[in-house]
């Protein structure tokens, strides 16, 4: 039961900030996502970095500090079903370059940010 407890309030966390995140750049949306593709590149960072952290556990699913900020915070935090809709939605709006540039750079940022995060602390 604490482990549920630890997920739901890192959730809480994550979803209350990106939804502020969202918020900030919501105006911006006509041209691209900027706060979609922000929130999914500090969400991870964080989690490469929480990886690095703690790459030694042998048990990771049982760390107290994963269920929080891993599972809770970051799958709270990050968008991936906002990102695939808004992609789709640029298709829907012809804007077809824009679609692929938030998808390529969304996944190839996430990937150096998750690589960033797990060398931030060697």
């Amino acid at each position: 039961m604490k482990n549920i407890i630890l997920i739901g309030l890192g959730g809480f966390i994550g979803t209350i900030l990106r939804y502020g995140i969202g918020k900030i750049f919501e105006k911006n949306l006509n041209f691209f996502p900027y706060g979609t593709f922000l929130i999914n590149i500090i969400g991870c960072f964080i989690l490469g970095l929480l990886i690095s952290l703690l790459a030694k556990e042998n048990d990771l699913f049982s760390n107290k500090l994963y269920l929080f900020i891993g599972i809770g915070f970051c799958g709270g935090l990050t968008t991936f079903s906002t990102f695939s809709m808004e992609s789709l939605n640029l298709i829907y709006d012809g804007k077809f370059f824009l679609m692929l540039l938030y998808i390529i750079s969304s996944i190839g940022f996430g990937l150096l940010f998750c690589y960033f995060g797990t060398i931030f602390i060697k």
